[in-house]
């Protein structure tokens, strides 16, 4: 949805409720008092999956605070961040909230800055086969934040404990230099993980493609399979 519509919306709720909240017993003269209101929340910038408490004063024209409570809090946009009837708002997605409160018919708002969510783990998928002198394979890697979640914004690096056994360059392609294992790193900032590839003598003779030949349309997808021979080892090969 559209930032100008998510606003509208906020402002079409805001005031329904100010119309309702100034037609209520009592409330005229209570807006009337309340000059102002202050919003606290410690500070100005979160993180995604944070929460935090948001207070609010209602104020006087000579700045003394009006014994009145919130009748209710909001955040927007509502697909970034929510808020409870306690004032405690929940932040989901980076980027700028709005959050507002309304006391005695009178609204104030403040607004804060949402962070992506810094990354606690790093993933690499497992290395299918072994990997023979001279060939490749590239290994995928992947940021995640504190729930589980790909961070898929974040660049990362790659290094091998080994290079005369394997090494890696800045893609994650991995390329059999010797015999041995060696220990791929991936990482982020101080958030890494590793993997281990064996690399062996290629004892490849030959590749037969399955199937060898093959009548098809458009549209259709067709499987190939390369088959080794000369070995009974199952090895991933790069198509």
């Amino acid at each position: 949805m559209p930032i100008k519509m998510r606003f509208a919306r906020l402002y079409l709720v805001v005031a329904c409720l100010s119309l309702t909240g100034l037609l209520a017993t009592n409330v005229v003269s209570q807006a009337t008092a309340i000059k102002s209101i202050e919003i606290t929340g410690g500070k100005t910038e979160f993180e995604v999956g944070q929460q935090a408490k948001f207070t609010a004063v209602a104020k006087d024209d000579t700045g003394r605070a009006v014994n009145e409570k919130p009748a209710l809090w909001f955040a927007a946009p509502f697909d970034l961040a929510a808020a409870d009837e306690n004032g405690t708002v929940s932040f989901y997605q980076p980027g700028e909230v709005t959050i507002g409160v309304l006391i005695g018919g009178k609204t104030q708002f403040t607004k804060v800055i949402v962070k992506p969510a810094p990354i606690k783990t790093i993933l690499i998928d497992p290395v299918p086969a072994p990997l023979v002198v001279g060939g490749t394979l590239r290994l995928i890697a992947s940021a995640r934040i504190f729930n589980g979640d790909p961070r898929t914004d974040v660049a990362i690096s790659w290094a091998s404990d080994n290079p005369a056994i394997a090494t890696v360059d800045p893609a994650g392609v991995v390329t059999g230099i010797g015999q041995g294992k060696a220990t791929l790193r991936a990482a982020s900032g101080v958030v890494s993980g590793t993997t281990t590839v064996n690399v062996i003598k290629n004892p490849v003779k030959g590749l037969i493609v399955e199937p060898a030949s093959t009548t098809t349309r458009t549209g259709d997808v067709i499987h190939f399979k390369a088959v080794p021979s000369g070995t009974s080892e199952q090895f991933g090969p790069r198509w």
